[in-house]
């Protein structure tokens, strides 16, 4: 069972309730109404009672005051020839009083026949009646039924409240069973929200002391290889200009050999010593060896210094790819610091929304 089911048992039990207090209510305003008809219907009976024994009372004294009328007729009859000392006058007030009571007595009857004609002659009020006592009869058959099903309810109808009441318990004990279980969860998801803030903290914290210490280790190496390199090509920059010297000293020497030695084989008819052209001829030949060996020496220290020079280059651009390659690693750690530190975020965010979700359901 869940909080929908409680909810559901909750308001059926409630709609009973309220349909029941309405069906007493109804019922008492129906005993009211009742009452008030029978009050009525008996004080209309009261009346027509009253007005038959009127009728009846009348038509009695009418038929007596006909039948004293007619015996005192017949007693003048029969004593007029008997009584001439009676005086005319006496005799006719006497008749004329009696006539004035059989004529008040004669008006009243008429007025009574006539008050009962009108109420035999109201079909409405009969109807009403009618309905009224019909309406009561229903009235008492259905307090009698009500009675009955309340007095005779099955077993299974007097055990619903107390299945019902007992549901509602067992609901009562899961709901908080499982608001005891929420708020263990809550404390929780707030702790290990804590955690991951701290977590975070330190994760920032690393990853800027990282970032320096790989900023400075970098900026130092840079520097490093820089000052190497620099040193190096001052080096081979002062091993070239040494060698453009010697170059151009022994591109000079060879030049001045060439011009002495054409100056001696034109001029062949100058008169020098035997031993002196020989000893000039000697010295050339030899200095002109010593000259060529010097300037395959300083042709191969070239070699040497270029392929030198292209090995310190292709160093620099290694060093330069290693350099390259260890700031991309570092970037990219950076990167994967600053994406976990954005998910622990989002997560973070997602478990303080369902914190606050879950505050309003213990709330509700």
């Amino acid at each position: 069972m869940d909080f929908k089911s409680l909810d559901e048992l909750k308001k059926e039990l409630k709609e009973l309730e309220d349909s029941l207090h309405k069906g007493e209510l109804l019922l008492e305003n129906k005993r009211k109404d009742i009452s008030t008809f029978n009050s009525n219907i008996a004080e209309i009976e009261k009346d027509i009672d009253a007005l038959d024994s009127s009728k009846l009372c009348s038509q009695d004294r009418a038929r007596d005051s006909s039948r004293r009328k007619q015996i005192y007729l017949n007693e003048q009859a029969k004593f007029s020839p008997q009584s001439p000392q009676l005086s005319r006058d006496a005799y006719v007030s006497q008749l004329i009083d009696r006539e004035a009571k059989y004529d008040s007595i004669s008006s009243e009857a008429h007025q009574l026949s006539e008050r009962i004609k009108e109420l035999q002659e109201k079909p409405a009020e009969a109807q009403k009646r009618l309905t009224v006592a019909r309406l009561m009869t229903m009235l008492d058959d259905l307090q009698a039924s009500l009675l009955q099903k309340v007095n005779e309810t099955p077993a299974g109808e007097e055990t619903r409240p107390h299945e019902l009441l007992k549901a509602i318990q067992e609901l009562s004990r899961e709901r908080e069973k499982e608001l005891f279980l929420l708020r263990k969860r809550e404390h929780e998801i707030k702790e290990s929200i804590r955690l991951k803030k701290k977590r975070i903290i330190e994760l920032r914290s690393e990853s800027d002391r990282n970032i320096g210490t790989l900023r400075e280790s970098c900026e130092y190496e840079l520097m490093g290889i820089t000052g190497r390199i620099q040193k190096e090509r001052r080096d081979l920059m002062n091993e070239i200009q040494r060698l453009e010297g010697t170059n151009n000293h022994l591109a000079r020497v060879i030049q001045d050999t060439r011009l002495s030695g054409d100056a001696s084989t034109s001029d062949r008819t100058v008169s020098l010593p035997a031993d002196v052209v020989m000893g000039v001829s000697q010295d050339v030949e030899a200095e002109s060896k010593d000259l060529c060996e010097r300037i395959t020496a300083t042709n191969r220290e070239m070699q040497r210094l270029m392929q030198n020079t292209k090995t310190l280059q292709d160093k620099m651009n290694d060093e330069a790819l290693k350099y390259n390659n260890k700031m991309s690693q570092t970037k990219k750690e950076i990167f994967l610091y600053q994406d976990e530190i954005m998910k622990m975020e989002e997560e973070n965010k997602s478990l303080k929304d369902l914190c606050d979700s879950l505050a309003a359901q213990l709330q509700e």
